[in-house]
């Protein structure tokens, strides 16, 4: 009685973990794909009044490729 109601289960369930497993992998394939640019706008400046050239902060763009990789 029991073995005929876990059989059904174990079917569906192993149905509905290889789509699922099938899914994942495509979904990871479309997004290894993308390609990816950072675009940092902001205008170079004088970091400190002891430099002599105008520089942009390197803490900027490690902040906005952590920013995107959360998302």
């Amino acid at each position: 009685m029991y073995s005929s109601a876990y059989g059904a289960f174990k079917t569906v369930f192993f149905i509905t973990l290889a789509s699922k497993t099938v899914a994942m992998l495509m979904r990871i394939v479309e997004q290894s794909r993308a390609d990816i640019f950072l675009m940092d706008w902001e205008i170079p400046r004088k970091v400190s009044n002891e430099d002599t050239e105008d520089s942009v902060v390197a803490w900027r763009f490690t902040f906005m490729a952590n920013e995107l990789d959360e998302l």
